[in-house]
């Protein structure tokens, strides 16, 4: 494709990423999968730039709506790849020309925004800048206090692939150096003892025979410490309760060595379908999937082998993803105060009915990959005022015998609990392990 094209492209796929996002469609890697997959001609030079394209201008999408605003445009994808044409030192009105090819020409009103744009002499907030959301600024800088800043622009990075080496299949330090024999770019991950990162450049991992034989998973190392965390042992019996497509039940499988029995289940036949597929290709034998109805009373009667019989039960909730914004800056677009008050309550309600799987002793891991407080210690505090006997277990229990370094530093406001810290290259995971009386 020549530029022309993949700005053409570009403009045409940042409009259906950021509509989707606004409205609460599709995820833009889905998105973009789909976009390619009927673009056959595409090459893979192309994808990769106009997908790092799209990235570059959603991470950067408020300072862009800002300028934006400030030389008397409206909002709109057109105008924020305007923007970001003007913010990359180029000239648009040197590239919307028009033709076969290249993006559709500028109007007169649109020259004259683009002369507005170059012209522009004064700067943004810190908060826009750094593209928080001006709402989400104070829970934000109360997580991080003098690191608010570093976070954020932690978050509007872009990190490296990160994989977990499957150990039914091989050790690490085999996957490791199969893939340094052929100058891969890679590194083993700091805290868990199942990662690595692959530089986006290198090695085509998901072409390579490792990731097809099952032996290397797609799964950051922030999911990695959150399935440490859940010390799912060999022969024991433990509920994924929204396990989605599996990334931790196919690492619980793994750290369970196939002996026992997990229970991976939730309300998306497609999600756990791909879990089939996957489940199959890692040689996990222990996994069972269950499709369950999306009302709670449904739900209990579906999982009522389960009730207060299981060892662990994982609830990885639905939540906000402000721990993901480098992976999945759309999310920003996404949140606002009426979908953070939905999400809270179906929060507490999985919460509340995860518990009753729990058998004595046991224990319950609480998941998010948010940083905001009310999806994290706000609801594990809620949940023992109304739960008697219940109790925070410090997670750093699980870590004695991987001999990595254990990522607690203090960032979460309840003893205990585990709150993940961009700043460290990590995801924002929260992490609650809570043991039943």
């Amino acid at each position: 494709m020549t530029p022309d094209a993949r700005l053409a492209a570009t403009l045409e796929l940042f409009e259906l990423v950021r509509d989707a996002a606004l409205s609460g469609g599709a995820a833009a890697d889905n998105i973009i999968r789909g976009y390619f997959r009927r673009r056959r001609y595409a090459g893979s030079k192309d994808r990769r730039d106009i997908t790092g394209n799209i990235y570059a201008i959603l991470h950067d999408h408020e300072a862009l709506a800002w300028r934006v605003g400030e030389a008397g445009g409206e909002v709109s994808a057109r105008s924020l790849v305007i923007a970001w044409r003007v913010v990359m030192g180029e000239d648009p009105r040197e590239q919307f020309i028009g033709g076969k090819y290249a993006p559709q020409p500028l109007d007169d009103d649109e020259k004259a925004f683009c002369a507005r744009l170059g012209a522009l002499n004064t700067e943004p907030s810190e908060t826009t800048r750094l593209n928080c959301p001006k709402w989400l600024e104070s829970a934000l800088r109360a997580r991080f206090g003098e690191e608010f800043a570093a976070a954020m622009q932690e978050l509007n990075g872009r990190g490296l692939a990160t994989f977990r080496v499957n150990t039914l299949k091989m050790r690490r330090e085999e996957a490791v150096a199969k893939l340094a024999l052929e100058e891969a770019e890679i590194k083993p991950t700091r805290h868990s003892p199942w990662g690595f990162t692959l530089a986006a450049q290198a090695t085509n991992i998901r072409a390579h025979a490792l990731f097809k034989s099952g032996a290397v998973e797609v799964q950051s190392e922030a999911s990695q410490i959150a399935s440490l965390l859940v010390d799912a042992r060999p022969g024991m019996q433990v509920l994924d309760l929204c396990a989605g497509a599996g990334g931790k039940s196919l690492a619980l499988a793994a750290s369970m060595e196939n002996k026992g029995q997990i229970h991976a289940a939730d309300i998306n036949a497609r999600r756990l379908g791909r879990l089939k597929d996957r489940y199959r290709r890692a040689g996990a034998r222990n996994i069972q999937t269950i499709l369950l109805p999306e009302d709670s009373g449904a739900r209990n009667a579906a999982l009522s082998h389960c009730a207060a019989a299981m060892d662990r039960v994982v609830v990885d909730v639905p939540c906000t993803g402000t721990g993901t914004w480098k992976h999945n800056p759309e999310l920003r677009l996404r949140i606002n105060v009426d979908w953070l008050e939905t999400l809270v309550k179906t929060q507490a309600e999985l919460l509340a009915e995860a518990s009753g799987y729990v058998k004595p002793g046991g224990r319950l891991v609480y998941i998010t990959c948010s940083l905001l407080a009310e999806e994290n210690e706000a609801q594990v505090e809620k949940f023992l005022a109304s739960h008697e006997g219940w109790s925070i277990l410090r997670p750093d229990a699980a870590w004695l015998e991987t001999g990595s370094d254990f990522p607690l530093d203090g960032l979460s406001k309840l003893e205990g609990t585990l709150q993940l810290n961009p700043v460290d290259g990590l995801d924002g995971f929260f992490v609650a392990v809570l043991k039943a009386p």
